[in-house]
């Protein structure tokens, strides 16, 4: 399994956004807030996150807009390098500290299609030969999420929400 980090990305809600002080009279916490938003958007991918083929071993996966359990994420188009020969899985995933606390999303690569982390989305299968990425297959859940429209979402980040 390796692990291939998504620079520029953007996680909401995460203990960056959501302060978790005791004495202003509220206490929100990520982990609440992720639970609120899971029962208004399903784990799926809205836009994006597709893997092309490739005359080489390094593919790009397209900018991609997805909800993972509860959480917000637009990821940058990233390559992703395969093994030669091999099928791999490419796994749209959110780190978490020892708290629960998201810390990063990035995209696992691995042979099993399981993850390493709870929270994420199986974006799909690439299958490869000797010296290119010869076939993909998608398989992320797309489509609208739940109640949250995606285009409501990106208003609100780009407002700085």
């Amino acid at each position: 399994m390796s692990e291939v980090a998504i620079s520029g990305e953007t996680v909401r809600f995460t203990r960056n956004d959501v302060g978790p002080a005791v004495g202003d009279g509220r206490l929100f916490t990520e982990q609440k807030n992720a639970e609120i938003m899971a029962l208004l958007a399903d784990n799926r991918v809205v836009t994006g996150g597709v893997l092309p083929t490739s005359a080489n071993l390094t593919t790009t996966v397209s900018a991609c807009i997805a909800f993972i359990k509860g959480y917000y994420v637009d990821a940058p188009a990233t390559n992703v390098t395969v093994g030669a020969g091999v099928v791999t899985y490419v796994i749209l995933s959110l780190k978490v500290d020892g708290d629960g606390n998201v810390t990063e999303a990035i995209y696992e690569l691995n042979t099993t299609g399981v993850a390493t982390y709870p929270k994420n989305i199986v974006l799909g299968r690439l299958t490869s030969s000797g010296a290119a990425i010869t076939s993909t297959e998608d398989l992320a859940p797309r489509g609208q999420s739940g109640f949250i429209e995606p285009v409501i979402w990106s208003a609100f980040i780009a407002a700085g929400g």
